[in-house]
């Protein structure tokens, strides 16, 4: 978000600090976004709201970053993720440009491009968003999260009936804890 902007102040619009969330891992954006929205505590308690029971949000990027351990404070089910995708991009949550948007950016997000998209056929168009947790000291990665949203242009033999014709699908790896490289979490 700061390349080639200089020292000085600059203005971003929200769409602006969306994108570099979405599209760029942008932890700056990110925490820029939660402090506009209220803090972690309006976002807690309005995740909770939605039903998101198995979810909690109370640490920023910049507290995960000062202090790694807290990446463990954050966490979510993968079946109250799974239900926030769905939620974020059926009708009816956000107006139909603002979900567009999304739907545009996480296909246009090139982080992450070596973990799941790489497998795929090139025909199939896919929105994708990769979170990697940082190291601890001895090593180990927090969390390698991944999502994606697929959609084939074409049939897909291939792809153990996972992708056709037409037909929006996802998928989900978490990983909570490894030593691996994180592109290596995610051969089929």
């Amino acid at each position: 978000m700061l390349d080639g902007r200089g020292n000085g102040d600059f203005f971003l619009s929200l769409k602006e600090l969306l994108r570099y969330m979405l599209a760029y891992s942008d932890n700056n954006a990110c925490d820029i976004l939660i402090s506009f929205a209220g803090g972690m505590d309006y976002i807690q308690a309005y995740v909770k709201n939605l039903g998101f029971d198995n979810t909690i949000l109370r640490v920023t990027e910049k507290e995960m970053q000062d202090n790694p351990e807290k990446q463990k404070i954050n966490r979510a089910t993968p079946a109250d993720v799974s239900r926030f995708l769905a939620l974020i991009l059926r009708e009816g949550f956000f107006m139909p440009a603002h979900r567009s948007f999304v739907q545009e950016t996480l296909i246009q997000t090139n982080t992450g491009e070596d973990k799941i998209k790489r497998f795929l056929p090139p025909d199939v168009v896919m929105g994708h968003k990769t979170g990697t947790g940082m190291r601890t000291a001895d090593g180990m990665r927090i969390a390698v999260i991944y999502f994606s949203l697929a959609k084939s242009r074409a049939s897909c033999k291939n792809c153990s009936g996972v992708i056709s014709s037409g037909r929006m699908v996802g998928a989900m790896p978490i990983v909570r804890q490894t030593e691996s490289r994180s592109g290596n979490c995610f051969k089929l």
